[in-house]
């Protein structure tokens, strides 16, 4: 049995109710969206995020159609960031196949981009739940935020940890929040003290998940099976490259600058590696992984708790 197989297991069921939920909010009669929602299943991803939802909702009571109308409406506001970010990036690929903007056109993604955005909203409404809607909402606003403020410094070179968290937390781990949130918020028998562990839980996830990701961006290509360095080449520092320039002095920073306007991916991953970075944050990564794992402690062992925390450890320690 895989890692996700053993993950999924104590809500398999429930999982399939959920797909069924997120197909009917994404149906729609115009041939043009028809093609794309097949383009979009036909390279979907490992739904890593509803899991998180039903996970969250079966450890704290049981899930309900609120749970499974929840997490279709993360998952279509999901997919729907990813459709913009790739018109925004210029990405032609999306999970090893053609993004919609390359297959369709980057106006196709915009406005199905829309779609999916719409729908995750119907979704929200369908919990008949303002709590949950406010959630999918602000969670909207957040997104697209983070996305702006690394875009500005990325432009105006200004990098810190500081700023770096406050990215990564809302272009990332505020997904995660949201959707170990509303699990919480939709399941039957739970209380706004489970609410508020659970979202913690799922903010440290997600800031967990984020900085891996943002590693495995440092290692050799052949050993991840897909192109690294794709943050220096858009002119972004993380957490492993800021390290090394706040500590650095002017000089260096000039040079590190240099090296990023130049897009020296080899010469930056290198500098990350000697000179502490990739260590210090593989070290802020195992210290939100405990706190993550802290938040879990208050609830019994079983199952959906042993679920979560290999979630938790697959998101720390994944190689692609």
């Amino acid at each position: 049995m895989s890692v996700l197989e053993q993950i999924v297991a104590p809500i398999s069921e429930q999982m399939q109710t959920f797909r069924a939920t997120y197909s009917a909010f994404v149906q729609s009669e115009n041939p043009l969206l028809q093609q794309v929602i097949a383009h979009v299943q036909a390279s979907s991803g490992k739904q890593m995020r509803p899991m998180l939802v039903l996970l969250s909702a079966r450890l704290v009571g049981e899930p309900t159609l609120s749970s499974m109308q929840s997490a279709a409406a993360l998952e279509l506001l999901h997919v729907a960031s990813l459709m913009h970010d790739d018109v925004v990036d210029e990405s032609s690929m999306r999970r090893g196949k053609p993004s919609v903007a390359a297959q369709f056109s980057s106006k196709v993604a915009v406005l199905s981009g829309d779609y999916y955005l719409s729908s995750a909203l119907a979704a929200s409404c369908a919990t008949q739940q303002v709590g949950v809607v406010n959630v999918i909402a602000q969670l909207g606003k957040t997104l697209a935020g983070g996305e702006l403020l690394q875009l500005d410094c990325a432009n105006s070179q200004s990098f810190s940890e500081k700023v770096y968290y406050q990215v990564i937390y809302a272009k990332t781990a505020a997904m995660f929040e949201a959707c170990a949130r509303l699990g919480a918020m939709t399941a039957s028998g739970s209380d706004e003290a489970s609410w508020l562990q659970m979202a913690e839980f799922g903010r440290n996830l997600g800031m967990c998940f984020q900085i891996k990701d943002d590693l495995l961006d440092y290692e050799d290509a052949q050993k991840v099976g897909k192109p690294t360095g794709n943050d220096i080449r858009e002119g972004k520092f993380t957490l492993p490259l800021i390290h090394v320039y706040e500590q650095a002095d002017e000089a260096k920073r000039n040079e590190m600058l240099r090296l990023l306007e130049e897009a020296d991916v080899e010469r930056l991953q290198e500098m990350a590696r000697r000179d502490g970075g990739i260590r210090y944050a593989t070290q802020c990564l195992e210290r939100l992984k405990a706190e993550a794992e802290a938040c879990l402690s208050v609830y019994p062992d079983g199952p959906v708790k042993s679920s979560l925390l290999l979630y938790l450890d697959y998101v720390s320690s994944r190689s692609y």
